[in-house]
């Protein structure tokens, strides 16, 4: 009975947060004339629509340096079982559609890249989805757009975002492929770029985001970061989320249905870890930090196939490794095979340090751990 209360609060803690966040405004921060006199602008690219470099995608706190997108030079590169190993060069047109390898009636697979990243860093998640399934898998190659500033790479991610939800748009009523249908995988920065796609196709099928960044994306109303409604099912991974840059560089908001915090979601086994006094900017990641963020793909990789992932419902990853959530009624697995929940939940595990990074056997309190540890947890949960 307590645990479904405790599990109830939670929910509802989480819930309110989500619409706090949605009432960060600079009018929350400024009075109107504080930002009138700032040069904002707006560019237009076509079909694909303006976009602006005002409020909300400027924050003088948490998006001091707002620019617009540059020119694009996204590629979307098509795998099917039928051409593993070379790409298809797919362009947004009926005619390249006509002559890809694309195979009608099997979900499309969308998977980005992040900050300074590359496709290649996917292939090997694109290989193991086309082993376990005929699906059609697109590796969006946006390296050109995410290789400048943080900020003008988050400008960029708004037009890649429309450019590929024209490309999706396209295959629906060339194909009749279901939005239901569509899965878009994104990594760090690709995380967030994913809602922007969202955005602009209705009743999209889901959302999975790999430790998406929280640097110009916390603190953000709907329209600049993913959430719950960018997606039927949206579920994020979170391997080095942090209140502060100083803790992390994943965002620690609440964005999903479910959230798979790994390992605590602060930092992963394995990885050599240093403390730092300095903020953990995108542009200087320490080796620990980074190898937590990219350790978060092995994880979506290995659950393909190879890992069950088991994780628990819990109200903190405290009471989950003092062993309180071990018999809640609400389990998910982690990566590709996590179904929605009923409700929002948080859920935790624990993984081994070494290849294929599986969920850790010996990750069970013992009883005189739990016995020790547990009262002290329920009681500062209502202090």
């Amino acid at each position: 009975m307590c645990l479904t209360l405790l599990l109830a609060a939670s929910l509802v803690s989480i819930a309110l947060s989500d619409d706090l966040s949605d009432k960060v405004s600079v009018k929350n921060v400024y009075p109107d004339d504080a930002y009138n006199h700032m040069n904002f602008t707006t560019k237009c690219f076509g079909d694909l629509g303006c976009f602006y470099t005002g409020p909300p995608w400027y924050h003088p706190l948490y998006r001091p340096v707002s620019v617009p997108p540059q020119e694009l030079h996204t590629k979307f590169l098509l795998h099917t079982r039928s051409n593993k190993q070379t790409p298809y060069d797919l362009k947004p047109t009926a005619e390249s559609l006509s002559k890809s390898p694309y195979k009608d009636n099997s979900t499309v697979k969308v998977l980005v890249h992040g900050y300074t990243g590359h496709p290649k860093s996917l292939t090997g998640i694109m290989q193991e989805l086309l082993k376990y399934s005929s699906y059609n898998v697109i590796l969006i190659d946006w390296s050109r757009e995410a290789s400048g500033t943080p900020a003008q790479a988050a400008a960029n991610a708004r037009l890649v975002g429309a450019y590929t939800a024209k490309l999706l748009h396209l295959i629906m009523n060339q194909t009749g492929l279901e939005p239901e249908n569509i899965h878009l995988i994104g990594h760090s920065f690709g995380g967030q770029l994913v809602s922007y796609i969202g955005e602009r196709v209705r009743n999209l099928g889901r959302i999975t985001a790999l430790d998406p960044p929280g640097p110009y994306f916390d603190n953000a109303p709907k329209e600049v970061r993913l959430d719950r409604s960018d997606a039927i099912f949206v579920d994020v991974l979170q391997a080095t989320a942090g209140k502060t840059y100083f803790e992390g560089i994943g965002t620690n908001d609440i964005i999903g249905h479910a959230i798979f915090s790994i390992n605590g979601g602060h930092r992963q086994p394995g990885c050599p870890y240093t403390p730092t006094k300095r903020p953990r900017s995108f542009a200087a990641l320490r080796p620990g930090p980074l190898c937590s963020h990219e350790r978060v793909l092995d994880y979506f990789k290995s659950s393909i196939k190879t890992c069950n992932y088991t994780s628990y419902a819990c109200f903190s990853y405290e009471a989950y490794k003092n062993g309180q959530c071990k018999d809640t009624p609400y389990k998910n697995r982690m990566g590709l095979h996590a179904v929605k929940p009923p409700y929002q939940l948080n859920y935790f595990l624990d993984t081994t340090g070494t290849a294929p990074y599986c969920e850790a056997k010996d990750s069970e309190p013992s009883l005189l751990h739990q016995f020790l540890h547990a009262p002290f947890s329920f009681i500062l949960r209502f202090l």
